[in-house]
């Protein structure tokens, strides 16, 4: 392990899931707050996540021909401009859907942004993902609750102001991190970007039973607030148990190192499904903001897991000069999750109850477990069929 390399690592990941944590963890508080209804915030937070989910697989091939070394460009300028967004948020009186609108192209940027940051770990050789993603988790630990403090006694401004130092911050060390730049490639014949899903059709698999994971996960992660309210908890209640969650993630990621050692990432990314399922389902058949915490738990063997077993997954299953663009459609399916998550939970919460979306939320995990469990048997398989 280049201990140089990780340490810079990891401070850009605490600064970039502490700008995730406000941007998506307190989207739904934000919205309300400005005076949207939940529909309107699942609308608005759905379009700009699909326009990011749109534009990550471009961009990320624009990448991959430019060289690796191109990441400490497009990360500061994405992180500078959302930072403008933000201080004109703070600064001028606008409407409710300008404001939500602005919102939302800066959590639409944060998640552009996420696959390239993966991409980052891999361009410096001896970088320890697992341990710098855990570093990232503990931030977004020690900032969520504190948010939820702020929102509660203060104004949800804070919000933006957290968003704003988190960009700052990742922008700031992205220039400072020694990436060694891949030489251009040529896309290979047969690997151009419209190929790209029939090349890889067991990983294309895949990922149609991860998208449902994520949809889970956005679904129960961006209205977890309205769970929270539904539960009799509050901004403080939310702020904890994003602070739980994001705790109960760390073990995993700083050892996962060790689980390699035991096993494939493929292994590990299949065994996610049923700790998203059983997250869900706890929260669906229990009540009070007790329970509601220890559903956080889940989050060691589920969402945890993953962020850091896709990683190495698509490294070992995806050819190095198509390595950028297959993180990217991990984050794309992340991306559109939040797109359909965001939709159909503000549709669900409006025109049903939170209750019924929590249901749709657990047996869409419960799908896309199984089809993941099924579909990998080895990352050589589901990368080369």
């Amino acid at each position: 392990m280049n201990r140089r390399t990780t340490l810079i690592y990891s401070i850009i990941q605490m600064f970039f899931w502490s700008g995730w944590a406000a941007l998506l963890g307190f989207s739904s508080t934000f919205l309300l707050s400005v005076g949207l209804s939940s529909l309107k915030v699942g609308i608005l937070m759905g379009c700009c996540s699909l326009a990011s989910a749109l534009l990550q697989p471009l961009l990320a091939g624009a990448v991959d021909r430019a060289g690796t070394a191109s990441l400490k460009r497009v990360i500061p300028a994405l992180s500078f401009l959302s930072i403008g967004f933000g201080i004109f948020l703070l600064r001028f009186s606008v409407k409710p859907m300008t404001a939500g609108i602005l919102f939302g192209v800066c959590a639409g940027i944060i998640q552009l942004m996420s696959p390239f940051l993966n991409a980052m770990a891999s361009s410096a050789e001896g970088t320890d993902f697992g341990i710098a993603r855990g570093i990232g988790s503990a931030g977004y630990a020690l900032v969520f609750p504190f948010i939820g403090q702020l929102c509660e006694k203060w104004s949800t401004n804070a919000v933006i102001i957290a968003a704003i130092l988190g960009f700052a911050g990742t922008a700031v060390f992205t220039l400072f991190f020694p990436a060694a730049d891949r030489p251009h490639t040529e896309a290979r014949a047969g690997q151009e970007d419209g190929s790209f899903a029939a090349q890889h059709p067991a990983f294309m698999v895949t990922l149609s039973g991860v998208l449902l994971l994520y949809i889970s996960h956005v679904l129960l992660g961006n209205y977890g607030y309205q769970i929270v309210l539904s539960k009799g908890g509050n901004s403080i209640a939310f702020g904890n148990g994003g602070s739980i969650a994001a705790c109960a993630e760390l073990p995993v990621m700083f050892l996962f190192a060790l689980l390699l050692k035991k096993k494939p990432a493929s292994f590990w990314v299949r065994i996610t499904g049923f700790s998203f399922f059983l997250k869900a389902a706890v929260i669906l058949l229990t009540k009070g903001i007790s329970a509601y915490y220890a559903a956080m738990l889940f989050q060691l063997t589920g969402w945890g897991l993953i962020q850091v077993a896709s990683v190495y997954y698509v490294n070992e299953a995806i050819e190095p000069e198509n390595a950028v663009k297959g993180q990217s459609m991990f984050t794309s399916a992340l991306a559109m999750a939040t797109v359909i998550g965001s939709f159909a939970g503000g549709w669900l919460i409006d025109t049903f109850s939170v209750h019924t979306m929590i249901a749709v939320a657990a047996a869409a995990a419960g799908i896309g477990a199984c089809i993941v469990f099924l579909s990998l048997k080895s990352s050589k398989e589901a990368g080369h069929e």
